[in-house]
Order: structure tokens, then sequence, then C-alpha cells
């Protein structure tokens, strides 16, 4: 059987740096403060809010770098059987029968607005789940668009390919 894998598109994988680029800048900021207030001798004074502003840059550069690589990892995989998806701590499988229709999603898990999902007539077979996976886990659909222009590249070939239906 034939599995052909789709990956995140480029400028998802750029976003995704782009974010986690940003946050290294933030708790660099955070830390030079921190240590600043140490040296100079302000620690003592400030010492909560420093403290907890560093412990909530600390926490929020960890949480934007898993999430980016995991995003970045994202991946489909069509094969005649149905469609796998790959996304931040879940695997999903539907069959080519269990998908309804192609529409505009309002939000999908971490994904942006107005964002092309495929919604199912059944939830998806969960392959896979990590306790994280259960907060962005969506109910009934597999999205599409963080694989960039997916109708003109291999993933759109090979939903029409499958389900013709889907993308009429």
């Amino acid at each position: 059987m034939s599995r052909t894998v789709h990956n995140t598109s480029i400028s998802t994988k750029i976003f995704c740096w782009f974010f986690i680029l940003v946050a290294t800048v933030f708790i660099a900021g955070l830390t030079w403060l921190f240590a600043w207030g140490f040296l100079s001798g302000d620690f003592p004074k400030n010492k909560p809010t420093d403290f907890l502003l560093l412990l909530f840059g600390t926490s929020s550069y960890v949480c934007a770098i898993f999430l980016g690589i995991s995003i970045v990892r994202s991946h489909i995989v069509t094969s005649a059987d149905g469609l796998e998806y790959h996304g931040v701590g879940v695997t999903l499988f539907s069959s080519w029968e269990d998908m309804k229709y192609i529409k505009i999603g309002r939000e999908v898990g971490l994904s942006r607005i107005n964002t092309e999902v495929i919604v199912l007539m059944k939830p998806p077979v969960i392959l896979l789940i990590r306790w994280y996976g259960k907060i962005i886990l969506g109910k009934g659909y597999i999205p599409l668009s963080d694989f960039g222009k997916w109708r003109q590249n291999s993933l759109g070939n090979e939903i029409r390919k499958y389900a013709p239906r889907l993308v009429t």
C-alpha cells in the first residue's frame, strides 16, 4: 500500500521559527532584567516581581519552543485507506468514506482563525494522544491550512484521487 507524507508549508515553518525567535528575545530580556536587578542590589526589594517575571518568561519560552517544534513536525499521511493527521500531541486517522466536506473553520486548536478543515461524519480514530494533545484536540475535523496551498500541491492531488467529492 502506497503512503504519501505531506509536511507543513514553508510559511507555517517560518512563522513557527519566528515565534521561537521572539520568545528567545523575550526570555533573554527578562533574564537580563533579573540579573541586572540582582547585581545592582535592587533584587531584595523587587524579589517577588522579578522572580514571577522570570518564571513567566521561562515557562512561555519553553511552551514556545515546544509548540513551535511540534507544529513544524506536524504532517499528514495519505493512503488508499484514509488520512492520518500527525499534529501537536495527537495522531488521528479517518477513512475517506468518513469525511463529509471541507469548510472554513473558526478556530482549530492552535491554528489561526478561518482555517480550512475536513469535517468528519464521525470522530476520528485516535492512534496516539498525549496529555497536551487533549487540550488541542479538535472534535470532528482535521486541519488543512497549515499545509499551505494544499489544493495546488500533492496533498490536494491525493484528496482529489481518493475523495474527489471533497474538493468539487
